[in-house]
């Protein structure tokens, strides 16, 4: 994997003289590669060695993106309309939360600072609204649980204030309606939920949820109802935007609090992992599937590993990827660097990340990539500023079927050079 060549020869090197050693890294696999540079020499203590490295780039592998400009978990993430990702808010350490936020920008893969929250926070919820700019709502911070909300400007790159909430929440979640409002919910540890309305900058109570839903999930579906689940409880209840109401659907099998969610090309919502509600719960490889047709749930395979504090998103692959989080009952253990697929009802092992995360963020970029930042090595540890990318294999067929004889073009990106389709 590294390619070494020099002008040194056997001849000494006369005092004050130079000779080099160039090493090139041509990796011939992906992820973290590794070797010794080892130079002979008659200096004290022979031979001399620098350690050199890389990562192999390519499809199914992470690679190091260059670091945040501070170290965050538990923040918010947002990808823009130019296909920057906003980093904001989270903290350092369970007793510093932090008020900057950043931009990675993907043509260069680096973080630039941009203009800081007017109030430091952490487990806020976020929502890119239609006109562009970003809101960020409640979260908390060592003044206590937040109602304030604040929007940014991209084209400005500062934040103003806009009304607060009616009330605090934190670990909240925020989803964008199809009419342009934003539902959150998990309120009040988790017993209501209010509509924030862009054009008027004012919030709106919905109606009583039917059961807490408090550290759980939210997603919007296809007919434009907002599911909400993994609450304190098996129960499930679907928002109505016409009606601003609440109406209770199918139990979940197994209670799930905090799991991930994640919403299928067909239409299903998969719900996985998360704990066991109390102060002691243990991390759930547990998944199950919502139909919305039928307003029921159905258990699928688990995962691989037991995950609490991770993250879940639909891939361009169309398959759902697992990272990070922790596993048992987190205290005492370090988080994972591992993650998983899921497709056709089966989870299957994926590449590594470069280090282990736990509350970090997952955004998906505009070209398939997958932008991971921030976390900590180990619940309530001290959060880390490095990130990664993954980059997934790519294939498109066209057309998908047709009569014998049919010629079919494979295209996509993310390939080995002269892999064998």
């Amino acid at each position: 994997d590294f390619r070494a060549t020099t002008d040194c020869t056997k001849a000494p090197v006369p005092p004050g003289g130079t000779c080099t050693v160039q090493v090139r890294f041509v990796p011939t696999f992906t992820g973290l590669r590794s070797a010794a540079a080892v130079l002979s020499d008659n200096a004290p203590s022979p031979p001399q060695t620098v350690a050199v490295g890389g990562y192999g780039g390519g499809p199914d592998a992470w690679v190091p993106v260059g670091s945040m400009t501070t170290p965050r978990d538990s923040a918010t993430a947002t990808l823009l309309p130019d296909g920057k990702v906003l980093v904001a808010g989270g903290e350092s350490t369970v007793t510093n939360s932090v008020a900057t936020a950043e931009l990675y920008n993907p043509a260069t893969r680096l973080f630039s600072p941009t203009g800081s929250l007017h109030t430091a926070r952490e487990a806020a919820a976020a929502a890119l609204l239609p006109d562009g700019q970003v809101l960020v709502a409640g979260g908390s911070s060592e003044l206590g649980n937040l109602a304030s909300a604040e929007l940014y400007n991209p084209a400005t790159g500062t934040w103003h204030r806009t009304a607060p909430m009616h009330t605090f929440g934190y670990s909240i979640t925020a989803t964008l309606l199809h009419n342009g409002k934003v539902l959150v919910t998990g309120l009040d540890f988790g017993r209501s939920a209010e509509v924030y309305d862009p054009a008027k900058q004012t919030w709106t109570d919905t109606g009583p949820m039917k059961s807490p839903q408090f550290l759980g999930t939210a997603t919007l579906l296809r007919d434009g109802e907002v599911l909400a689940m993994g609450g304190v409880s098996t129960a499930a209840e679907l928002y109505n935007p016409a009606t601003n109401d609440w109406t209770a659907t199918g139990a979940l099998r197994t209670v799930q609090q905090t799991p991930t969610a994640t919403l299928l090309p067909n239409g299903n919502v998969l719900l996985a992992g998360g704990v066991t509600p109390g102060g002691a719960g243990h991390s759930l490889a547990t998944a199950e599937m919502y139909n919305p047709a039928s307003g029921t749930w159905s258990l699928t395979g688990s995962m691989l590993t037991a995950r609490y504090g991770g993250t879940a998103l639909l891939g361009a692959d169309d398959l759902v990827l697992v990272t990070g989080g922790c596993t048992r009952t987190c205290r005492s253990h370090q988080g994972l660097a591992s993650t998983e697929l899921f497709t056709e009802g089966r989870w299957f092992a994926n590449s590594s990340m470069t280090r282990p995360r736990v509350y970090q963020t997952a955004t998906r970029l505009t070209d398939g990539n997958v932008l991971v930042t921030g976390g900590a090595l180990t619940p309530g540890g001290r959060a880390t500023a490095t990130a990664e990318l993954y980059t997934p294999v790519l294939d498109f067929v066209h057309p998908t079927s047709g009569p014998v004889g049919t010629r079919v073009a494979v295209t996509g990106s993310g390939f080995y050079a002269h892999e064998t389709v």
